[in-house]
């Protein structure tokens, strides 16, 4: 698998892994993916069948598969590492802190997602004044069990946010 993201000479400062991969496809992760696209996200490919998976939470990683993960993560994103980067997380990062063994800017919180609340990824970059070149974001699966056309308003309203915010 090319674990660089199809986007040198790509115009999208917006990156987001896929939702509908792996064990976790689903209509709602094809219907976000979708949604993702619509508002200018470049989705990319993530190998993470070799990520392995607590056996009784399918939703984050042993520590050997998080170290996969974050090693997979730094060297997908290599080929930018010119750019000031930002990546927005959900647990996938943050449920083994693991955010200082990667070189870029990260937020991760557990649980978040495009409409949680009282946290969501729009809440998370509400007050930052630093300026990104590229945005990658990890999540949206907490918002399984939010409406469509919510999840929908709440990613438009996160992108108005970074561009009239943080995109340089």
């Amino acid at each position: 698998m090319d674990l660089r993201p199809k986007l040198l000479g790509v115009n999208s400062m917006l990156l987001s892994l896929r939702n509908n991969v792996y064990i976790w496809q689903s209509e709602f992760a094809k219907e976000m993916d979708e949604i993702l696209e619509n508002v200018g996200f470049t989705l990319m490919d993530f190998p993470w069948e070799d990520c392995e998976l607590l056996p009784n939470d399918l939703d984050h990683f042993t520590q050997g598969g998080n170290k996969n993960f974050v090693d997979y993560l730094v060297r997908i994103l290599e080929p930018l590492s010119d750019k000031k980067i930002l990546i927005l997380a959900d647990s996938t990062l943050g449920y083994w802190d693991s955010t200082s063994e990667i070189p870029y800017d990260v937020i991760s919180c557990c649980g978040v997602g495009y409409t949680t609340h009282p946290i969501n990824f729009r809440s998370l970059i509400w007050d930052m004044r630093t300026q990104y070149d590229i945005i990658l974001m990890i999540g949206g699966w907490n918002d399984k069990y939010s409406p469509m056309d919510m999840v929908s308003r709440c990613v438009e309203r996160f992108v108005r946010t970074l561009s009239q915010k943080i995109i340089k």
